[in-house]
């Protein structure tokens, strides 16, 4: 584990899009194994994470000038509260970055973005099989809402919005 804390929290910059679309297929990897699609490349990074009217936007952790660790965010709706709030799309870091707190680092910059953006909360999925995120999650002191996130999307999608 690298944790002597040698890593800095920034805005991803054009420059990081390569790194950042490395990442993130680990990411999709470790989620979905084989069946990962791996969609990410450069250029979808520019676009969806890191230009001035990305969909995300995102955090990097980076040290010796290499990127270790990413969060992607955008804005979401707290419906209890009547307030914006934040949506944790994707937060990784490298197997080697891990448990030095980094990702401790990269969540406390989207909680100060949330709320100097008005936002009261940040919202997130963690997969039921990941107990070390659910750990690492417990240990912020985040909240288990004990909903489940739901996906209609390809035929599903397609289907439901064929209705009248």
């Amino acid at each position: 584990r690298m944790n002597d804390g040698a890593w800095t929290i920034r805005r991803a910059a054009p420059e990081d899009a390569a790194r950042l679309a490395e990442l993130a297929n680990a990411l999709d990897f470790e989620d979905l194994g084989e069946q990962a699609l791996r969609p990410f490349d450069a250029s979808v990074m520019i676009r969806d994470f890191i230009c001035e009217n990305a969909i995300l936007a995102t955090e990097v952790a980076v040290a010796g000038g290499i990127v270790v660790g990413y969060a992607a965010h955008n804005l979401a709706y707290h419906a209890e509260t009547a307030r914006p709030a934040r949506w944790l799309e994707n937060l990784y870091v490298t197997p080697e970055w891990r448990g030095g707190g980094v990702a401790r680092a990269l969540m406390a910059a989207v909680s100060r973005h949330a709320l100097a953006t008005g936002c009261d909360a940040v919202f997130w999925g963690v997969r039921r099989d990941n107990a070390g995120g659910r750990r690492f999650y417990d240990k912020l002191g985040a909240g288990d809402e004990a909903a489940d996130i739901r996906l209609l999307c390809g035929d599903a999608l397609e289907g439901l919005a064929g209705e009248s």
